[in-house]
């Protein structure tokens, strides 16, 4: 399977003009290529015509929040939540795979039930986890970026970057709690 695309977005603001995932699409329903796809765009819908040609094919759509002012410090140029959700409805109704990504999990920041609730509603196929990596240069974007807009959560930061499992371990019970009463299959990345 290809995966468009895990460490850069196959659908950034230039793909609008260039259409290069576009025309790797073509060339996988030529080939009948197996294609994951993930995104934090609805750009993604442009394509569905051609998503919708492939035996096997599977899209995902990103989130770090369910909240737009939150999505905007941490995922700027990205479509919105509500966008999010609705293209992930959309590619589900049209009978192509979907699963939600649900990372990275923002201490204090992501309301991982509420994106739960609006994943069950859309009865996306699969729901991917993934911690907030604070490992090597990391965690110097991630702290400054807490610093100036959220200054009451630096020290809880600073803790979880220490004690990585005080933060993990209780949110990856939780998801598996959600997990059950929304009835969503789910995926763990980078577990501790």
């Amino acid at each position: 399977t290809v995966l468009l695309s895990s460490v850069t977005d196959p659908y950034q603001p230039l793909e609008r003009k260039y259409e290069l995932t576009r025309k790797i699409l073509e060339q996988a329903v030529v080939n009948n290529t197996p294609i994951s796809i993930l995104t934090k765009s609805n750009l993604v819908l442009r394509d569905l015509d051609l998503l919708k040609q492939l035996d096997n094919c599977s899209v995902g759509i990103s989130f770090s929040s369910s909240n737009d002012s939150i999505r905007e410090i941490f995922e700027p140029r990205t479509s919105s939540v509500e966008q999010k959700f609705k293209a992930l409805d959309e590619i589900k109704k049209s009978g192509v795979k979907t699963y939600a990504f649900l990372g990275p999990i923002l201490p204090e920041l992501t309301n991982i039930e509420t994106l739960f609730e609006r994943f069950s509603q859309i009865r996306t196929d699969l729901v991917m986890v993934e911690n907030l990596n604070m490992k090597g240069t990391i965690f110097s974007s991630v702290i400054n970026v807490i610093r100036e807009n959220y200054p009451n959560l630096v020290d809880l930061y600073y803790h979880i970057q220490q004690k990585p499992d005080s933060y993990w371990n209780p949110i990856k019970s939780e998801i598996v709690t959600l997990s059950h009463k929304y009835q969503l299959p789910i995926k763990i990345y980078f577990d501790h």
